[in-house]
């Protein structure tokens, strides 16, 4: 839900109030509204009485932070009484008519206890232990999913509620599995509707020693400052406790850390199409990989190649494959969501079909994965190893329950051929030590949040029900970055974070967001910091903003003259401005470190030809001939060259060696031509303007290329004195005399 007004005009809030109420119907909320206008109404009347109140303004505020509060319950209202039929009224409706919140708690403490009794009991036979894990994780599903759907489309909490949350939270019974979805739940409650205390709860969710909890948390607490920005500062509880957290510099790590992974959310579209059309099809083209139901898998018999040498399959498929892996291997440690893809259609099911189900920890003590192990076997070698994966693979909670209904679905054959292959590909020792070690393997913080985030962004793409969703991850939407936030504005103080923040967006490409937070940045930090002012040019240049590039790349030049990244980009950019002179000061600047590099050669003889400097391009062009004798662009202006400086016989020769080479290309026998025309030889002329007609590509709207090429050839023919209405004869000749067949 979106702030509902923009105004904090009180007389203004109360007229929008009245309208918003009158669709409602509400007594309460109606009371609210009563009560904040009479006392706003005993207020004035003080006021034009002359009584000074020092408090006026504080009292103010509160009042229009009353409405505020009004508002958000009567959008709420209004949601779930304008449109029944969606799963948040659905789902309120029935939650409403459920046990309470603190009724909830106490059974998921009696449950989650019984749970842990159960776990410790070794003195049950396991088949019975296993019936009675199943029953109790069963009830206590229940109660968490109904724990969900209550906190989820709960009303402001009153002071009962946030101490119920704050109890669950500190709580020594419960698990973070349980605590890290009572986060979730309230999140997404603060997304439908603002509530202070439910913030506040957030903030509490993050000082627990529970990395899962905390990290969700934390994710919950920026999308909420995010999307309610315009109206926390009327909170004053709220803003000290962000005040207080930010003097944790981990609170502080953990924003700008969160910041990226959700901005790096709203790139999954692309990093799903370059999975399904580049990397993918990369891999199997490759003969390498093949597909499986569950994606892409290693062909066994490509592991041993009967000894062959590794330099054979330099720049084969195979070659070009290690690549894709290696690049697929990087989109995943940045935090890229490569598997979306391939998940995204496995959301169906019953399981699914629960809102709270999207945002469930996995634990292999979830009744649904008690069921499938039991029905796998404890014992065979595909369920101790996919088991163990689903632990610590790098998928996000929602995916390793698609991954486990998946190997549940596939049936005995599907799982045989598994377990076969599992066991060809490692023998029993090798098997129980993999075991052992992806067991002992503890997530980090970072790939907690990362994976919430994947979650996240699964429900608001993926749930039958997405579009009644305002989605935080949609295009439209602002970036995540604090200067989007002004909530965070005290985060900016962080150099380090903002510097790391600014370099993440410009390597996503985001030039201007990244432009953004190098503005940020502190002048004293940066004065002295050629590598920042290089990437403030290389962002500003990026975004088409020329003259700023060049003052940031001048200024990178300054402090650091032997850069030769910096004169690079700052001799492209002279060029690109037309400012050849100063580009050529560049490019010998850099030809003065690198004498034969024919990269830099070839531009500077461009800056001498565009300001028609043909007798000063000619030594150049001699050595660059020497030294790239097989370059046909060299030969071409070499000619051109010496064509516009007198030497026409030279020209023609190298021009005629050209075309040799190059018969069918229309450009090079429209050069020759020209030569011909200038001697005064029409029928020569002719006759290789008509071949420049005749082999030039035909696709596309070649007959304005055509012309192209001809004008162009009357600016260089005017140059040296021809007339250019007579030449337009030649043109008309060429294309009345040469049909089309």
């Amino acid at each position: 839900m979106s702030v509902p007004f923009k105004t904090r005009n009180l007389q203004e809030l109360f007229s929008k109030l009245q309208s918003m109420l009158s669709k409602t119907d509400n007594y309460e909320l109606n009371d609210n509204l009563s009560q904040t206008m009479t006392t706003y109404s005993t207020m004035l009347q003080y006021m034009v009485k002359g009584v000074d109140d020092p408090n006026a303004g504080k009292i103010y505020l509160d009042l229009v932070r009353q409405c505020y509060q009004t508002g958000f319950r009567s959008a709420r209202l209004s949601h779930i009484q304008n449109r029944p039929s969606d799963k948040y009224s659905q789902t309120y409706r029935i939650a409403v008519n459920g046990p309470s919140f603190q009724s909830l708690y106490s059974n998921i403490e009696a449950s989650r206890t019984r749970l842990t009794a159960l776990k410790s009991n070794p003195n049950k036979r396991e088949r019975i232990q296993t019936h009675d894990m199943l029953e109790t994780s069963q009830i206590h599903q229940t109660h968490l999913l109904n724990l969900f759907n209550q906190v989820w489309t709960s009303d402001q909490w009153q002071s009962i509620d946030y101490e119920t949350g704050l109890h669950l939270l500190q709580s020594d019974s419960l698990t973070d599995y349980d605590k890290s979805l009572f986060v979730s739940s309230v999140t997404l409650s603060l997304l439908e509707m603002f509530d202070e205390r439910k913030l506040m709860i957030l903030f509490d969710g993050y000082d627990m020693d529970l990395s899962e909890t905390r990290m969700r948390s934390a994710v919950g607490i920026l999308l909420t400052l995010r999307c309610y920005d315009s109206c926390i500062d009327l909170y004053p509880k709220v803003s000290s406790r962000l005040s207080l957290a930010l003097d944790n510099p981990r609170f502080s790590d953990d924003i700008y850390l969160i910041l990226m992974q959700l901005e790096y959310s709203k790139l999954t579209d692309q990093v799903s199409a370059k999975m399904q059309n580049d990397i993918i099809p990369t891999l199997l083209e490759s003969g390498k990989f093949h597909r499986t139901e569950y994606g892409i898998e290693e062909i066994d018999e490509y592991l041993t190649q009967n000894g062959e040498n590794p330099e054979w399959h330099k720049g084969s498929l195979d070659d070009v494959a290690e690549k894709k892996i290696h690049e697929m291997a990087e989109l995943q440690m940045e935090g890229a969501d490569v598997q979306m893809s391939t998940f995204i259609h496995m959301k169906n099911g019953p399981f699914f079909s629960q809102t709270g189900n999207w945002f469930m920890p996995f634990s292999i003590d979830h009744p649904d994965i008690i069921s499938i192990i039991d029905r796998l076997g404890k014992e065979n070698s595909l369920t101790k190893t996919f088991m163990s994966l689903l632990e610590t693979a790098p998928f996000c909670n929602s995916d390793r329950y698609s991954f486990s209904f998946m190997i549940d679905r596939i049936g005995t054959a599907g799982q045989q051929m598994l377990d076969k292959n599992i066991s060809k590909q490692m023998g029993d020792d090798e098997l129980r030590e993999q075991v052992k070690e992806m067991t002992s393997m503890t997530p980090k913080d970072r790939e907690y949040s990362r994976y919430y985030i994947h979650d996240l962004y699964r429900f608001f793409i993926g749930y039958p029900y997405h579009p009644q969703f305002d989605n935080p991850f949609s295009k439209d939407a602002p970036s995540f970055t604090p200067l989007e936030t002004s909530t965070l504005s005290a985060v900016l103080e962080s150099h380090d974070n903002l510097l790391s923040l600014a370099e993440f967006f410009m390597r996503k490409e985001q030039y201007s967001d990244a432009l953004k937070m190098f503005d940020a940045l502190h002048p004293e930090a940066i004065e002295e910091q050629d590598t920042i002012w290089q990437k403030i040019g290389f962002c500003q240049q990026k975004c088409g903003d020329i003259e700023n590039a060049i003052h940031s790349y001048t200024t990178a030049y300054t402090l650091n003259p032997g850069s030769q990244w910096t004169l690079k980009h700052l001799a492209q950019l002279m060029y690109h401005q037309k400012n050849y002179s100063d580009a050529e000061v560049y490019y010998d600047l850099l030809i003065a470190a690198d004498e034969e590099n024919l990269n830099y050669l070839k531009r500077k003889v461009d800056c001498q030809l565009k300001d028609n400097r043909y007798s000063d391009a000619l030594p150049l062009l001699y050595k660059l001939n020497y030294l790239d004798e097989e370059s046909l662009e060299v030969k071409e202006n070499l000619a051109y060259c010496l064509l516009m400086t007198g030497s026409r016989e030279k020209s023609k020769s190298i021009y005629e060696s050209i075309l040799t080479e190059k018969p069918d290309s229309a450009q090079y026998n429209i050069n020759l031509a020209n030569i011909y025309y200038l001697d005064g030889d029409m029928e020569a002329a002719y006759s290789l303007y008509s071949s420049a007609y005749h082999v030039i590509d035909r696709s596309g709207d070649w007959q304005k290329r055509f012309k192209r090429m001809f004008v162009d050839a009357a600016k260089t023919l005017k140059i040296l004195g021809i007339d250019i209405h007579k030449f337009q004869m030649m043109y008309d000749a060429v294309v009345i005399m040469n049909p089309l067949t």
